[in-house]
């Protein structure tokens, strides 16, 4: 049956042994096993894919899909016995529960434009299309003690949200950026560089100081 990501799958998958004529063989004691045939979302199956027949039926429990999509299909085989497809379910997204960069920061120059995107996704790492929560970024791990300027907080558009034209005024190496949203844990995004820009100017870094006579 269709369910959300990361759900079990209820009721239970169950794969009878039959006979030529689709009479389930009841002493049938053949061991199957079950694997996504279709696979729309490039999902995982985890939980119990292999099953003895117990009166001829194979009984599948915890089956969990981990990503959307519709027209999933189920293959169930057994050796010198022909398999069998599924009837095509969905698997839907499930509640908010977390953030996520979909788009990493790059290393960049200083005070040149930085674009990253954060979703909100479900548990299983899908996307809540249907959100428009306002997330906030913030440099979490700042080497040079900089500023984050341009706009840091957005509303999410189709569950994401968009940052563009952030800068960053420091060379650094090292960089981390946090996503937090108001009900939700933090997501930092992976490390990145702030590069010098081209020469621009002169800048005294050891001062005269004054000499006695």
């Amino acid at each position: 049956a269709s369910t959300t990501a990361g759900t079990q799958i209820l009721p239970a998958v169950t794969v009878a042994v039959q006979d030529a004529n689709g009479n389930t063989v009841t002493s049938a004691t053949n061991e199957v096993s079950i694997s996504l045939a279709n696979n729309p979302g490039n999902a995982t199956l985890s939980g119990v894919t292999r099953a003895t027949a117990i009166n001829g039926v194979a009984t599948f429990v915890n089956l969990v899909v981990n990503r959307t999509g519709a027209g999933y299909t189920l293959f169930a085989s057994a050796e010198n016995l022909t398999g069998v497809t599924s009837s095509p379910f969905e698997i839907k997204t499930g509640a908010a529960a977390r953030l996520g960069f979909t788009v990493q920061p790059a290393d960049a120059t200083a005070s040149a434009p930085i674009s990253v995107a954060v979703a909100v996704q479900d548990a299983s790492g899908n996307t809540v299309t249907t959100s428009a929560m306002a997330v906030n970024i913030s440099i979490s791990t700042n080497p040079t003690n900089a500023t984050l300027n341009g706009v840091t907080t957005v509303v999410a558009v189709n569950g994401i949200a968009t940052f563009s034209g952030l800068i960053i005024n420091r060379a650094g190496t090292g960089y981390v950026l946090t996503a937090a949203a108001q009900g939700f844990g933090s997501a930092a995004s992976q490390s990145f560089n702030i590069l010098p820009g081209p020469a621009a100017k002169l800048a005294f870094t050891n001062q005269p100081s004054v000499v006695a006579p």
